[in-house]
């Protein structure tokens, strides 16, 4: 199963965490059955990083920086909503993208809590009042996501999160010593460059000599390259995506 070995946390059963929510792991009893009654597509922010920005945007024949402008907020974080709160990808078959939807949609009804230490538990989400869904537990946490596929998204996820602390962590030290605040001197507008992975990775595979990869996973890697050497944090240094 892809998850279930290291960083992933697993028990016998959910526990309380700090905050009162009870937190699911990869062998807690769950299971769930979608009847595409797509009300959990309305009303709902959906965070994306920039290997689901990759994703989308070749899932729809888009260049990354295209799909940035026409389908992510302004900031880069999160899709944005259409007519009543529509997700913009549902149409009238439901979700248009299936086969490269974000995290947050393959969880659900679950969401992920980093614990810290390399660890993720989950918990489940309220769900719409009307959802057609099924609950049970015939299955596990685990096991339902894999069925979804959440494995790559998962440790792409946890890449990005290990780059921003230390960037965080960098940029906190460097601005401290110039009497600034944390990431001083880079703009909105750095950030969201970054985001287009499609230039960032060309802009990079140009000055190393490199041939631009065509696989979603590999051109990760070289974006997750090129961020850390444009913050100055060295190489990034996870292993390949799907290792």
């Amino acid at each position: 199963m892809v998850l279930g070995g290291a960083g992933f946390r697993s028990g016998p059963g959910p526990g309380p965490d700090p905050d009162g929510l009870l937190l699911r792991t990869a062998d807690s009893p769950f299971s769930y059955a979608c009847r595409a009654c797509s009300r959990c597509c309305h009303g709902r922010r959906i965070p994306v990083n920039p290997y689901e920005i990759l994703r989308l945007a070749a899932n729809r024949g888009l260049g990354t920086g295209e799909l940035l402008d026409r389908f992510v907020t302004e900031d880069g974080t999160a899709l944005l909503h259409g007519e009543g709160g529509a997700c913009l990808f549902l149409d009238e078959g439901g979700c248009s993208v299936h086969p490269d939807r974000p995290l947050a949609c393959r969880l659900y009804p679950l969401g992920a809590v980093t614990l810290g230490a390399g660890l993720t538990a989950f918990v489940e989400l309220e769900p719409h009042p009307d959802t057609e869904g099924e609950y049970g537990e015939e299955g596990t946490v685990g096991g339902y996501l894999d069925a979804q596929g959440a494995g790559p998204y998962l440790k792409a996820a946890a890449r990005y999160r290990g780059l921003l602390a230390r960037a965080v962590e960098r940029l906190g030290a460097e601005s401290s010593a110039a009497g600034g605040g944390p990431g001083a001197g880079r703009g909105p507008e750095d950030r969201r460059a970054w985001l287009d992975v499609d230039a960032t990775v060309e802009g990079y595979a140009e000055e190393a000599g490199l041939t631009v990869p065509s696989d979603p996973e590999e051109k990760t890697r070289l974006h997750l390259l090129a961020l850390a050497r444009a913050l100055g944090i060295g190489d990034e240094p996870a292993a390949r995506p799907g290792a």
